[in-house]
C-alpha cells in the first residue's frame, strides 16, 4: 500500500528534521517546505499531497494561514496547523480558513500523531458527505436562516445546492446560491415557506412536510434539519407526478361511483365463493329486490332458478361470473334465464362476467356481472330461430376456432347428425381427410372480411359416404367489433356438378368439331391456291398469268382472314391492324421483287366483324397487287407504307409508294377494268370513299365505316410504327 504524502511546511531547520523523523517513523512519506511560496509550488507542481501541516510562522515570505488559504482553494485536502502560539486570535484566525485541527509544538508524538489521523478521518467523512450530497437522488439544499433586528427568523439564504435539486425544483444554482427566498419569489409565497422552516427549526412542526409551491406549480416533499449555527439542510422530493396520479385517481374513482350509481345496466359485484357483495341502482330495479335482501346471497341461489338459453338448469360452474373467475378471462354476453319475484314471470338477461385481479396476482379476487334484460330480443331471438330452423340450406354455426355452436334441421338431415351430437365439437367431423379439412380453413381466412365467400370442397356425412358441396360463409361479429366465428351455408352440390361436367363434355366436342372443320375448310383454301399457282406456272400469255395470280391475290386475302378468326376465341370477329399487317405481307411473297420493298406499318388497333373485314381485305388486297405490279418497276429503293386511324365508327387506311403510279387505267372515274370495279362497288358497301394521289409516287386514301362489334377494342401490345425489311 502506497504512503501516505504529507507536506511539511517550517522555517526551523532544526525543528522540520525533527518533526520529519518522527512522521517518518510512523510511516509517512514527508516532503519539507521552508517558505510559503514555496509550499504554494509544491502543492501546485509537485506531487501528489494527502496533508499538509501548516506552520504560521514562515519568516519573510506569506504567513502559514496565508499559504494555507491559498492552498485550500484549489485543492481539497486536510490542513493542520502546527505553531507555538496559543492565543486566542491566533487560532480563531485558522478557524477560519480550515477546522482540521490545530496543534501546539513540542506537545509531543502522540498528540502530534493522533492529530494528523484524526485529519484523515474527518477529511474522510467530509468526502463522503459530499459524495453523498452531490449524487443523492433527493434534491439538497442548504440554508441559513437569517433574522431581523427582534431576533425573529425573517428570510432564507441559500448557500447550496446538489444537482437533483436542480431537477427537482427546476431551479438553476448559479442563480440562486447567495440570494434569499424572498428575493427570488413573490412575498405572498415565500412569507409562508420562511415561517414554515422557522417552525420546524423551533419544534413546532414535524420535520417532514409535504407542500405546494404556486411558484414552481409543483409539490414537493422535504426533510428539514438543523445542522450548525443557523444553517440547516433540506431534503427534497418532487412529488407533482404522485399528486397528479393521486387527483386523476380520486377523480376516476369519483366517476366509477357515478356510473355504477347512474348507468342502465346492472352490475352485480361477487368474490370468488359466488357470494353477492354489492349491486347498483339499475341491478335493483332489473332484479326487482332492494341491496339488502340480495347482498350476502349466492348468484346461485334456488329462488331466482336459473336457465341456460336452451331451457335447462344452469349448473354453478357454467355461470359467467364463476367461469370468469374460474379462467381470469372474460365471459360472454350469454342469455339467461331467470326468475322475476315482483312480476312472477321469467325474464331474461344478457349478461357478460369481468374477472377482477390484485396488481401482480394472476388468479381473479372478484367478478363484476353486467346485465341487461332482453325482452324484445328474446322476441326476435324466436323469429330467428324460426327462420333459421325452416331454411331448406344446411346451416352451420361456429366460433373462431371452428367449434360447432349449433346447426339447423336442414344440416342434421344432410349429414345424418343430431344437433347434440355436433355441438362444442370441431368441423373436422365433416370433412373427409384432415387435409382437406386445413385447406378450406386457409380459404376462410384468405376469404376474410369477404362477406358471402363461397369455398367448394368435399363433405363427409355420419354414415361415411363423400359428397360435392359448396360452402358460402358470413363472418359473425362480436359487440366491440371483432370476429368472432361465422356462419355456414352448405349445399350439396352433386348434381348440379354432374351437370356441369356433362356440359364441359359437350363443350369439348363441339371445339373438336369445329377445329376439325376450321381445319379441313384452310386444307382447301391452300389447296385453290396452290392450283392457282401450278396453272399459272404453265401458262405463257401474260394478261393469264396476271389474272391467276390476281385471283392468288383475293384467295390469300380470305386465307390469311380465316386463319386470323380460326385462332382467336371470338370466331365472328378479327383485328384489323393483324390481318392487315399479315395479308400485307403474304401479298408481298407473290412477287419476285417483294424482298427488295422496305415496308412500314402503322395501324392504330381495331375490333371489326368479319364480313366487314373480308371486304376490307378484298379492297386492300386489290390496292396492293396494283402496287406491287405497277409502282416498282426497275426502282431502286422501293417503298411501302400504310398507316390506318380509327375516329368512332370510321376507319381511314392510306396506303403509300414512292413508285411511277398506277396504271392510267386504275382510275376510279373511268376505269371499267375488273380490279378497280370491284375497289368501287365494295367501297361503297362499306359505306366509304376512295381518293388517289400523286406526288412524288401514289398516295390512296381509303375511308370506310366499321360497326362495333360487342367485343370492345382492346390495347394491345406492339401498336407502335413497325418498319419491315422484306
Amino acid at each position: 500500500m502506497a504512503k501516505q504524502v504529507i507536506l511539511l511546511v517550517e522555517d526551523e531547520l532544526l525543528i522540520a528534521t525533527a518533526e520529519r523523523m518522527v512522521l517518518e517513523r510512523a510511516g509517512y512519506e514527508v516532503i519539507t517546505a521552508s517558505t510559503g511560496e514555496r509550499a504554494l509550488e509544491i502543492a501546485r507542481d509537485g506531487p501528489e499531497i494527502d496533508l499538509v501541516l501548516m506552520d504560521i510562522n514562515l519568516g519573510t515570505g506569506i504567513d502559514g494561514t496565508e499559504a494555507a488559504r491559498i492552498i485550500l482553494r484549489d485543492r481539497d485536502l486536510p490542513l493542520v496547523f502546527l505553531s507555538s502560539h496559543t492565543d486566542p486570535e491566533t487560532i480563531a484566525k485558522t478557524e477560519k480558513i480550515t477546522s482540521y485541527g490545530y496543534v501546539v509544538k513540542n506537545s509531543g508524538e502522540t498528540i502530534l500523531l493522533a492529530s494528523i489521523r484524526m485529519a484523515f478521518r474527518l477529511h474522510e467523512s467530509r468526502r463522503v458527505i459530499s459524495d453523498t450530497f452531490t449524487y443523492s437522488i433527493n434534491g439538497v439544499c442548504v440554508h441559513r436562516m437569517l433574522y431581523d433586528d427582534s431576533g425573529t427568523p425573517f428570510d432564507c439564504e441559500y448557500l447550496s445546492v446538489n444537482e437533483a435539486f436542480e431537477r427537482h425544483s427546476g431551479l438553476s444554482g448559479p442563480d440562486i446560491i447567495g440570494r434569499t427566498i424572498r428575493e427570488i419569489f413573490p412575498e405572498a409565497e415565500a412569507a409562508p415557506v420562511v415561517k414554515l422552516y422557522a417552525d420546524i427549526l423551533g419544534g413546532r412542526e414535524a420535520p417532514r412536510q409535504e407542500i405546494h409551491f404556486p411558484p414552481l406549480r409543483a409539490w414537493f416533499e422535504m426533510n428539514l434539519f438543523a445542522t450548525r449555527d443557523e444553517e440547516f439542510t433540506v431534503i427534497v422530493s418532487n412529488i407533482t407526478a404522485s399528486k397528479e396520479a393521486e387527483a386523476a385517481l380520486a377523480e376516476s374513482e369519483e366517476r366509477y361511483r357515478t356510473l355504477f350509481e347512474t348507468i342502465t345496466q346492472g352490475i352485480v359485484h361477487q368474490d370468488t365463493e359466488g357470494t353477492i357483495l354489492s349491486v347498483n341502482p339499475a341491478a335493483e330495479r332489473i332484479l326487482g329486490l332492494p341491496l339488502e335482501r340480495v347482498q350476502g346471497r349466492k348468484v346461485l341461489s334456488p329462488q331466482w332458478d336459473i336457465i341456460g338459453e336452451e331451457g335447462s338448469p344452469l349448473p354453478e360452474e357454467d355461470h359467467p361470473a364463476m367461469r370468469a373467475l374460474r379462467t381470469g378471462e372474460t365471459v360472454g354476453p350469454i342469455n339467461l334465464g331467470l326468475f322475476h319475484p315482483h312480476r312472477n314471470e321469467r325474464m331474461w338477461l344478457r349478461i357478460t362476467a369481468i374477472p377482477l385481479f390484485r396488481p401482480g396476482e394472476e388468479k381473479p379476487f372478484q367478478a363484476y356481472a353486467v346485465f341487461e334484460e332482453t325482452r324484445n330480443e328474446r322476441k326476435a331471438d324466436q323469429r330467428y330461430r324460426l327462420l333459421f330452423d325452416s331454411i331448406r340450406d344446411a346451416i352451420v354455426v361456429a366460433d373462431e376456432n371452428r367449434l360447432i355452436s349449433s346447426c339447423n334441421p336442414a344440416f342434421a338431415e344432410l349429414f345424418g347428425y343430431t344437433p347434440a351430437e355436433v355441438k362444442g365439437r370441431s368441423s373436422e367431423m365433416l370433412y373427409p381427410t384432415t387435409e382437406e379439412y386445413h385447406r378450406v380453413g386457409r380459404a376462410i381466412r384468405a376469404l376474410r372480411g369477404d362477406a358471402g365467400s363461397v369455398v367448394e370442397t368435399r363433405f363427409r356425412r355420419k354414415d361415411g359416404q363423400e359428397f360435392a358441396g359448396e360452402k358460402r360463409m358470413q363472418p359473425l361479429y362480436d359487440e366491440s367489433g371483432h370476429e368472432c366465428g361465422f356462419i355456414g351455408i352448405i349445399r350439396d352440390v352433386t348434381e348440379r356438378k354432374a351437370a356441369e361436367d356433362q356440359i364441359q363434355q359437350l363443350l369439348r366436342e363441339k371445339e373438336t368439331l369445329l377445329r376439325e372443320v376450321q381445319h379441313r375448310v384452310k386444307n382447301n383454301m391452300n389447296t385453290m391456291t396452290s392450283m392457282l399457282s401450278l396453272q399459272a406456272e404453265t401458262l405463257r400469255d401474260p394478261g393469264a398469268i396476271e389474272a391467276l395470280t390476281a385471283i392468288r391475290g383475293r384467295f390469300r386475302s380470305l386465307e390469311v382472314l380465316y386463319d386470323q378468326l380460326y385462332r382467336r376465341e371470338s370466331h365472328d370477329t378479327g383485328s384489323v391492324k393483324d390481318f392487315l399487317s399479315q395479308l400485307l405481307n403474304s401479298i408481298l411473297q407473290l412477287y419476285p421483287h417483294g424482298p427488295d420493298v422496305t415496308v412500314s406499318i402503322n395501324l392504330e388497333e381495331r375490333i371489326a366483324e368479319a364480313r366487314q373485314l373480308s371486304t376490307l381485305g378484298i379492297i386492300v388486297n386489290e390496292l396492293l397487287t396494283n402496287a406491287m405490279k405497277y409502282a416498282f418497276q426497275e426502282h431502286p429503293e422501293p417503298r411501302l407504307s400504310l398507316v390506318g386511324r380509327k375516329n368512332d365508327g370510321r376507319y381511314t387506311i392510306t396506303l403509300s409508294d414512292n413508285g411511277i403510279g398506277p396504271q392510267a387505267s386504275f382510275d376510279t372515274t373511268s376505269s371499267t377494268g375488273f380490279g378497280m370495279t370491284l375497289v368501287s362497288a365494295l367501297t361503297e358497301q362499306l359505306n366509304g370513299s376512295i381518293r388517289f394521289e400523286q406526288d412524288g409516287g401514289t398516295r390512296v386514301t381509303l375511308d370506310v365505316t366499321l360497326d362495333h362489334p360487342r367485343e370492345q377494342d382492346q390495347a394491345r401490345p406492339g401498336s407502335n410504327d413497325e418498319t419491315l425489311d422484306t
